[in-house]
């Protein structure tokens, strides 16, 4: 398996100078990123990685923009050379149900036919706390036809099912695995820290990712007590450890 970054974990030093904070992946030993919002030129942040020799494992994007730019992200994804479009998040409200999200994936999903690119679906805690027609909102998204998991472990945790179980369940459609792990605040939540430092299951995860189909292990911190580079060094440390780097 290969390891690589999602690049939310940086994002404050990408606004700095993104190309410099690729650049400093690359450096810590990262073989690939997985990019997020808006992205300076495409063709040109490819030469770049190319450069450093990073590939973009794949590409997050939003819900209304799977729905209205569409054409725009495949042009993207292509200039990348990424196969794998994921929503990043998404969220029932009044205006917008699960229904109307599943529609919204599934619609997506077939734009994106005959292009060679897979949309994918991330997970949060919510889509596993919630249910709909009876089951849990993640399973009832992921019918969606062409849409895949996109596995982030820790969510899986925070909500009340075991990431291994729902690895053997999407067994041979997850090539990306978010990496990430989190301990419960005093107040209540939880806090996602540097790999090791939490709760979630992760030696059985590493063992099970081969036989599950896992390509790339992403490594994510969505919020970091100090230096995000600081903590990126600190799960590093853990992958070697684990004699996975």
């Amino acid at each position: 398996m290969k390891y690589g970054l999602q690049c939310w974990t940086i994002r404050d030093e990408l606004q700095k100078d993104y190309e410099g904070a690729l650049r400093k992946a690359a450096e810590m030993g990262f073989q690939g990123v997985e990019l997020f919002g808006q992205i300076p030129g495409a063709a040109h942040i490819k030469s770049v990685l190319d450069e450093v020799g990073l590939k973009v494992v794949g590409r997050h994007t939003g819900l209304d923009d799977l729905k209205n730019r569409l054409p725009e992200l495949i042009e993207e994804c292509k200039a990348l050379d990424t196969q794998y479009l994921t929503c990043a998040w998404s969220k029932a409200t009044d205006e917008q149900s699960w229904q109307y999200i599943q529609t919204v994936l599934t619609e997506a999903a077939q734009g994106l036919e005959g292009t060679g690119i897979t949309l994918q679906y991330h997970n949060h805690d919510h889509e596993l706390l919630e249910d709909h027609k009876g089951e849990k909102v993640f399973d009832f998204l992921l019918k969606a036809q062409g849409v895949n998991p996109e596995l982030d472990v820790a969510w899986l945790h925070a909500g009340g099912v075991g990431p291994v179980a729902y690895m053997q369940r999407y067994s041979g459609k997850i090539p990306l695995l978010h990496l990430k792990d989190v301990k419960r605040k005093p107040e209540g939540g939880w806090q996602t820290v540097e790999l090791g430092n939490g709760e979630v299951p992760l030696q059985q995860i590493l063992d099970a990712a081969p036989a599950s189909g896992v390509e790339w292990l992403l490594v994510e911190q969505d919020n970091c007590e100090g230096s995000p580079w600081d903590s990126l060094e600190q799960s590093l440390n853990y992958l070697k450890s684990q004699n996975l780097i």
